[in-house]
């Protein structure tokens, strides 16, 4: 479970929470839904310690490990100025050695994206990292946090880049991947996840 006790955040001198509590469940899919400004995101990014507080606790799950238990994907791609196995493998090379078991791990999640289609993945390792899609840098982003299989993800509009196709083929992922580990995402697509959890907290 994630328990939010007194949670207060405040951007000059508007609140956007004064006071909040909720708890979220444990392992699982939770979705935080709600107009645009009402604050999804900032929550998103105080319970993954992106931003903090102003006052308030998160309590987390005594067993998780906030330095590498935690994996937190941005609505819009972070893309850095290198190659895309740099871009893919570099949470990686900032907690432990690179292996060819990490880069196996990166094919195979871009391979649900692209059927198995090796020639797609080739040509898209060929292609300079600014010059993909918004939908194919997602996928990048994703795959990047993924690899070192956090038990706890957060998502901020993870379907918001991707075609109908891939959308389906994340709800998937995330299907599975939520067995065993926990993800809080924010997202307005209900519509394609709606029937993953009940687990859905509105704000307003």
């Amino acid at each position: 479970m994630i328990k939010l006790e007194n949670i207060s955040k405040s951007f000059g001198t508007k609140y956007v929470f004064n006071d909040f509590n909720h708890n979220f469940n444990g392992n699982g899919l939770s979705i935080i839904n709600g107009p645009n400004g009402c604050g999804k995101t900032t929550l998103l990014k105080i319970m993954s310690n992106v931003i903090r507080p102003d006052s308030g606790n998160i309590l987390f799950p005594s067993k998780l490990k906030l330095d590498n238990d935690i994996g937190y994907v941005f609505q819009k791609p972070l893309m850095l100025k290198r190659n895309i196995w740099d871009n893919l493998l570099y949470i990686v090379s900032t907690k432990q050695k690179i292996t060819q078991r990490h880069k196996d791990i990166c094919l195979k999640l871009l391979m649900k994206f692209y059927d198995d289609n090796m020639k797609k993945i080739n040509n898209l390792f060929d292609s300079n990292i600014f010059k993909l899609s918004g939908g194919e840098q997602q996928i990048i982003s994703l795959a990047r946090t993924l690899i070192l299989k956090p038990k706890l993800l957060f998502l901020d509009e993870p379907f918001s880049h991707l075609d109908d196709q891939r959308a389906k083929k994340l709800v998937s992922l995330i299907q599975s991947y939520s067995e065993n580990s926990k993800i809080v995402m924010v997202t307005h697509r209900l519509d394609i996840v709606k029937n993953l959890t009940e687990d859905i907290l509105y704000l307003k």
